[in-house]
């Protein structure tokens, strides 16, 4: 078995042990304090280990620059909203009970009536209950909130049709997430769901059919959010090994114009700066999971100032598992000098978010982060693209991380426009990931190098119905095409990459009008004969056409295939050829490597891949002027994220982080 060095547990056992030391010597510190809270405590107590606190949230109060706010093991269901941050010589520390399971809850549980309905549905009153989080524009209960932009595909009362309408609440019967349905008539036809009656204000839920609705747990989201400041701003703050989930937050439709749709995820930095989440478990909120950027404006009633992407600095999101979330896992809207890594980041966009003004669906979405990295994550199998930037990325660089098995495509890069070399995506396993690897429309930069490229289907009409969904041909490892004004596409660059079982290995449009040169040195391709696509979507101005531009390039390359659809379909001489006579690096040292094979193993998070020929590292200084010196660079590698490779068929540990576990199960934490 070789080993692949992009996350190992050394990270996890020293954390482990620094929890350990921790829980030694903080209550031994002289200035700082530590407070204690356990579910047995009282708000009235002194808030030492002998007599705790009740609440987090008192713990907060209490804590000043230098404290501990230590929290035993237990469910708490509170929004826990920190009234000030620490210094950089002395943050304030946030702790779970180390290898306890220690939970913040953004709902309660229902005590109240069922009223039998029928047919294995009930109704609960949310008369009695209590909706504490009350600092919103709309409303404090979810329920009563729609949310921004309708889920499943379907055209709600934001669209403008009546009767379809989604709220931010959630049900959740003996832990597991029941799915809403805007009608009656569906909740009834569906086991495991509900429907909120807005004229009763109340929830009716169709119980699966073994359970005995009267024994079991039913829980209700009561707040909004469950670890966020009401203060913007604050820096800092250290957030570490709590398990939070269950939250009715908001879709962030047009978030950076609509207040009450602002980035607000169970777990949220409010604009802060320097905090660090550590060794969390986010899952289960409505719609975002965790938010670490400016938000947009604010949406709670204090109506505080936007922030600048320069004030929100130096945030470290590290080891979280952030699971099961309505629409994003990690989100951030400007940001600087962020740090994201060897994060679990699975399941997410639950709610199946996609179309028309639902463009905030990812693993990991971020929009103008500056020097930020994106490394040694775990991105997979999320309903969704799998990494997102957005709209400005200078100097960000994307490394070691594995993203595989994603609804849509593994990375998503949109609109900026810059030279060759503005962010960097290097060593990362890109397979299997449903519509492309990686793709590309109205932006530039992007620097791709030693990637494993690999497992991609041809696809045809994908999308929808409706306003602003259209039906397009997806299945390329690589598809880069322009699709609006805003900006252009070009200054690609993709080196020393391994493709290996694509249908199609790029898909690029034409570099010209709103394209330009793109850039290709070292690739290692299979032995196919086509698989090459030049396309047509490049904002070509009229009259020039699609027909024009087949025949182009059938001169530029002898190609005398022609594609029905915008594309023109090349062999790797042709596509040599093309890209002669528009870049000065145009694939000239690809190889071409028979009988390549490529096998992911999620079980044991490992690549199987066959090379039959010997390869040999390439010399890096040929592609030197692309990295512009922010970037480290080695001076020869070989091809792909793998280190030296070997001839023959060789396993390679992909990841060997935090264990992901199986989907609905709580993962275990007892490493933290």
């Amino acid at each position: 078995m070789v080993s692949y060095f992009l996350i190992n547990k050394k990270g996890f056992f020293i954390g482990k042990i620094l929890f350990l030391i921790l829980a030694i010597i903080l209550p031994e510190i002289g200035v700082a304090n530590t407070y204690y809270i356990s579910t047995i405590g009282n708000n009235q107590n002194k808030g030492n280990l002998d007599s705790p606190f009740r609440t987090i949230q008192k713990g907060a109060y209490m804590a000043q620059p230098g404290d501990t706010v230590w929290v035993m093991e237990g469910v708490y269901r509170e929004r826990v909203s920190p009234p000030r941050g620490g210094t950089e010589q002395a943050p304030i520390v946030y702790m779970a009970e180390p290898g306890k399971r220690v939970f913040i809850k953004g709902s309660d549980v229902y005590t109240g009536k069922l009223k039998p309905e029928g047919n294995k549905v009930f109704s609960c009153s949310l008369s009695t209950m209590e909706f504490t989080d009350d600092c919103y524009f709309d409303n404090a209960n979810p329920f009563k909130v729609p949310v921004a932009s309708t889920p499943w595909e379907r055209d709600g009362e934001p669209e403008g049709k009546e009767g379809i309408v989604f709220t931010l609440g959630q049900v959740f019967v003996n832990g597991e997430m029941y799915r809403q349905y805007p009608l009656k008539n569906e909740m009834k036809e569906h086991e495991a769901s509900w429907w909120y009656n807005e004229e009763k204000n109340a929830v009716l839920i169709h119980f699966a059919n073994k359970l005995q609705p009267k024994k079991t747990q039913i829980e209700l989201t009561t707040r909004r959010r469950i670890f966020a400041p009401h203060q913007r701003g604050l820096g800092y703050i250290h957030v570490i090994g709590f398990i939070m989930e269950h939250c009715g937050n908001q879709y962030p439709r047009n978030f950076w114009e609509t207040k009450e749709n602002a980035q607000a995820g169970a777990l949220g930095i409010r604009c802060g700066h320097h905090w660090s989440v550590m060794n969390n478990v986010v899952r289960y909120a409505a719609n975002i999971g965790l938010d670490c950027g400016a938000e947009g404006p604010d949406n709670e009633r204090i109506n505080q100032r936007i922030y600048d992407p320069e004030e929100v600095i130096g945030n470290r999101i590290e080891n979280n598992y952030i699971l099961d979330n309505g629409c994003t896992g990690i989100i951030g809207w400007g940001s600087k000098e962020m740090v994201v890594k060897g994060n679990v980041v699975m399941y997410n966009n639950n709610q199946m978010y996609r179309g028309y003004k639902r463009y905030e669906s990812a693993g990991i979405k971020f929009h103008n982060n500056i020097d930020c990295i994106v490394a040694e994550n775990l991105v997979s199998d999320n309903f969704t693209y799998g990494i997102w930037f957005d709209n400005k990325y200078p100097n960000a660089r994307v490394s070691k991380n594995v993203i595989v098995n994603n609804l849509r495509s593994g990375f998503f890069l949109e609109m900026g426009d810059y030279d060759f070399g503005t962010v960097l995506v290097d060593y990362n396993i890109l397979m299997d990931n449903k519509e492309n690897q990686i793709y590309i429309h109205d932006a530039s930069g992007g620097l791709f190098v030693n990637n494993l490229i690999a497992g991609t289907r041809k696809m045809s009409n994908t999308g929808g119905t409706g306003p602003g969904r259209i039906k397009e041909a997806y299945g390329q490892a690589v598809y880069i095409r322009q699709v609006g004004s805003r900006t252009k596409t070009y200054h690609h660059s993709f080196y020393n990459n391994i493709f290996i079982d694509n249908d199609i290995n790029y898909d690029i449009n034409y570099p010209m009008w709103r394209s330009g040169e793109q850039r290709f040195l070292g690739n290692i391709y299979p032995e196919y004969q086509k698989g090459f696509y030049i396309n047509s979507a490049s904002d070509i101005p009229k009259p020039i056409d699609e027909s024009y531009l087949a025949e182009k390039i059938s001169k530029e390359t002898g190609a005398d295939v022609f594609g029905n659809d915008g594309r023109v379909e090349l062999s790797l001489n042709q596509w040599q050829k093309f890209w002669e006579l528009h870049s000065m690096h145009f694939d000239q040292d690809a190889r071409k490597i028979e009988n390549m094979k490529v096998c992911y193993i999620p079980e044991k998070h490992s690549v199987t891949m066959t090379i039959p020929e010997e390869l040999k590292p390439r010399k890096n200084a040929r592609w030197n002027e692309n990295y512009k010196l922010r970037f480290d660079l080695r001076s020869e590698s070989f091809p792909g994220p793998f280190g030296e490779l070997e001839t023959g068929s060789h396993s390679y540990i992909i990841y060997d982080g935090i264990p992901p576990g199986k989907r609905g199960e709580l993962p275990c934490i007892n490493i933290f």
